[in-house]
């Protein structure tokens, strides 16, 4: 039967709707995740069940012990999580985000009228020639930085290896950049993902390095998207917040890289800006 109404209104309530993980708001993409799975005979109790956003939960539910990659979801782990969150939630008085009032009816219907018409060009091809720019754009800073720090942190190297992938590496680690879209025709069902490895690889995706160094740090998927704004940019798949300008998105990535990367060759100073 699944979890009762009344268990599930407590475990939203008492997260305030965030994830219990990533501590993140998730609003309607929030699930009441079995801590114990149902199926090695876990109960739909307020003690087994667990808020999570649809990103940690497939991360939480899909694990191949026969293939391990990363470190699965303990159960204690979960526990914890939702203990600590719901405690950080009562103390805190956090609450759900609330949008802001248009001043105005006029300014309400001019904000549905914007949200209308942005939608409707990232759901045409004039919405893939607006991603296709911010995605150059990230290119372009990408391979700025790698020439702006190049004379200190000579290892590092900018490749532009197709339309759709880039990659800054050195220093034992690889930022990448991959670009996927599933319509010529909309930005809608197209996907921005940053991952960083603390490997090399070949133009062709081939591990080139240490085989037992192969590790992924970190890796996030963003589809194309605008803010209250109609500024666009990037929002974690299946998220409504935060939103990332792709200038801020950038910054946060090449500073990710440098720290893995810089820490691990005992050079500690870099610059970003200015």
């Amino acid at each position: 039967m699944g979890f009762s109404n009344t268990i599930k209104e407590d475990i939203l309530v008492k997260s305030a709707r965030h994830c219990c993980v990533c501590r993140q708001h998730a609003g309607r993409n929030v699930e009441v995740h079995h801590i114990i799975p149902k199926g090695e005979g876990g109960e739909d109790t307020f003690e087994n069940a667990i808020p999570l956003c649809f990103n940690c939960h497939s991360e939480a539910g899909h694990y191949n012990p026969q293939h391990p990659k990363g470190t699965k979801f303990s159960r204690p782990e979960l526990r914890k999580h939702k203990e600590e969150w719901f405690k950080n939630v009562a103390e805190n008085k956090i609450q759900m985000p609330t949008l802001p009032k248009p001043e105005s009816l006029d300014d309400l219907i001019n904000l549905k009228i914007s949200n209308v018409d942005n939608s409707k060009k990232i759901d045409s091809p004039e919405g893939l020639v607006l991603m296709k720019k911010e995605t150059d754009f990230i290119k372009r800073r990408i391979k700025e930085f790698e020439k702006k720090v190049k004379p200190k942190y000579r290892q590092l190297e900018f490749r532009n290896i197709e339309n759709v992938i880039c990659d800054l590496r050195g220093y034992g680690y690889t930022l990448l950049m991959q670009f996927y879209t599933d319509n010529q025709y909309s930005a809608k069902i197209s996907i921005l993902t940053f991952s960083l490895y603390r490997n090399y690889f070949s133009e062709k995706g081939q591990l080139i390095g240490d085989p037992n160094r192969e590790e992924l740090k970190d890796r996030i998927k963003y589809t194309f998207s605008f803010n209250e704004n109609n500024e666009f940019g990037w929002r974690i798949e299946g998220r409504k917040n935060p939103f990332y300008s792709s200038e801020k998105l950038i910054e946060d990535w090449i500073k990710k890289y440098m720290k893995y990367a810089l820490e691990e060759s005992n050079v500690k100073r870099y610059v970003i800006n200015g």
